[in-house]
């Protein structure tokens, strides 16, 4: 499962600053009082739905103050990002939105996290749409189509090199 350090060192990694309690905060501090500080400096709040979320009474504390946040500065301002760790959905913490949002999916699996921070990265308002694909395709169906464009139907004559193709397909 990926964790929220996996999540804070991918951001980190596109230049973006991420804020976790248990790095941030030491033995003795006043812990609410220190969360709703770390929200409030924020330009953006991520949300992670799993399980163990759903089970959490910090998870829809922190929430409910980051959505009051939000209706104060405005969507754009102060995006709530809930990101769906493998498919999981808001349950009960639905109804802190008013209405279902779009959510983010990340998976577990090696790389879900960096996978999904395109989108990560347009929610924030830090990218551009347009810089990100509809629909990823998986490696070989794009390295396929690639491959096609490149060579047309044809295969390249006797002699003639064909073009190498990247591996890893800027996209995804």
């Amino acid at each position: 499962m990926p964790s929220c350090g996996e999540l804070r060192a991918t951001l980190a990694d596109h230049g973006q600053a991420g804020w976790i309690d248990s790095r941030e905060l030491r033995g003795g501090d006043p812990l609410w009082m220190e969360i709703q500080r770390a929200i409030e400096a924020a330009s953006a709040y991520a949300v992670v739905i799993s399980t163990d979320a759903l089970q959490s009474k910090w998870v829809g504390k922190e929430l409910r103050h980051a959505l009051g946040l939000r209706d104060k500065r405005g969507k754009d301002k102060y995006p709530v990002i809930p990101l769906s760790l493998n498919g999981t959905k808001l349950g009960m913490l639905e109804e802190f939105f008013g209405e279902e949002p779009v959510y983010i999916p990340v998976t577990s699996d090696a790389g879900g996290v960096e996978a999904a921070m395109n989108a990560i990265l347009v929610a924030m308002g830090k990218r551009d749409p347009a810089d990100v694909p509809a629909t990823p395709q998986p490696k070989a169906e794009l390295l396929e189509e690639l491959a096609l464009e490149t060579h047309g139907p044809e295969v390249p004559r006797a002699g003639r090199r064909a073009p190498r193709l990247s591996a890893r397909p800027a996209c995804l």
